[in-house]
């Protein structure tokens, strides 16, 4: 069974304004309003993306399998967004240890993990030191297949913090964070949540910085066939981290779009033209 990217199965929404009757109008006014800040948006590779997103073989396994599989098999809702059991648990396991130095830093035991690992991928509950804790949330995110900001958007986040302008720097990455696929969106919000709550320790000595040097690796990078770092990834590192830093910065601006792209969104007449016209940006043609 393959669960779609492009229209993957409907979470609890997050803190949007009412969407029923201008999706479409909300999602085309996003993109227009891209293509005013420079930013023009990737279209699906739908055959490539479709291939990510097969159910694994274990029913039951929550690494390596595509996210939007993950949260309709065991989602919970935490706070306004909808993730996958096993990363409830790591949150809730990390926010009462927030004070811990080196959280993040300091490596948990590989066979704990590994050990913990197999546990969450059986349907167990996630156990461990904080610091195996730590590692397994770093572990999840890297061996999704997909990964966490997608292939499809390491480019155009790299375009839209390379803006001149601070506002619409900040504006266009936000923006971006609305074309993620739902379930993508919302761990995004919720990863970034925990982060900035561990930036706010300050007993931990860890910054938006620090943490966004260690996320970036394994949430924003190409799509490539190679198995080591691309050229692309490294000489774009710096521009992603700072991708990631300003999202743990402005983690509850996310999923929320800017007033006047909403109210644009309300001010377009036909949400079945709106619903082509989007549809036909990012696959190249209507999917029906």
């Amino acid at each position: 069974k393959k669960f779609s990217v492009f229209d993957p199965p409907r979470f609890r929404p997050l803190p949007l304004p009412p969407m029923e009757g201008y999706e479409f109008r909300l999602k085309w006014s996003v993109v227009l309003r891209l293509k005013k800040l420079g930013v023009r948006l990737q279209r699906w590779d739908k055959k490539r993306a479709e291939l990510r997103a097969q159910a694994p073989a274990n029913p039951s396994a929550s690494f390596g399998a595509p996210l939007a599989y993950c949260t309709q098999q065991s989602g919970v809702e935490v706070e306004n967004v909808v993730v996958p059991r096993c990363l409830a648990q790591i949150g809730a396991i990390l926010r009462s240890n927030l004070a811990v130095e080196g959280l993040f830093r300091v490596c948990g035991a590989a066979a704990r993990m590994r050990e913990a690992q197999r546990a969450v991928d059986e349907g167990k509950d996630v156990q461990g030191t904080v610091h195996d804790v730590a590692g397994l949330l770093k572990q999840f995110l890297r061996d999704m297949p997909e990964p966490l900001l997608t292939y499809r958007l390491y480019r155009p986040f790299v375009q839209a913090f390379s803006a001149d302008d601070a506002d619409q720097r900040r504006e266009a990455v936000l923006l971006l964070c609305m074309e993620l696929p739902e379930a993508h969106m919302h761990v995004t919000r919720f990863l970034m949540h925990l982060l900035q709550d561990v930036v706010d320790k300050t007993s931990n000595k860890m910054t938006p910085f620090n943490l966004a040097s260690i996320f970036t690796p394994n949430i924003l990078k190409p799509d490539s066939s190679g198995a080591g770092t691309s050229e692309d990834e490294l000489s774009n590192h710096a521009t992603c981290v700072g991708v990631v830093e300003m999202l743990i910065q402005a983690w509850s601006e996310i999923g929320v779009p800017p007033p006047h792209v909403a109210e644009a969104a309300k001010a377009l007449p036909d949400e079945e033209q709106a619903k082509r016209l989007y549809t036909k940006e990012i696959l190249g043609q209507p999917p029906w």
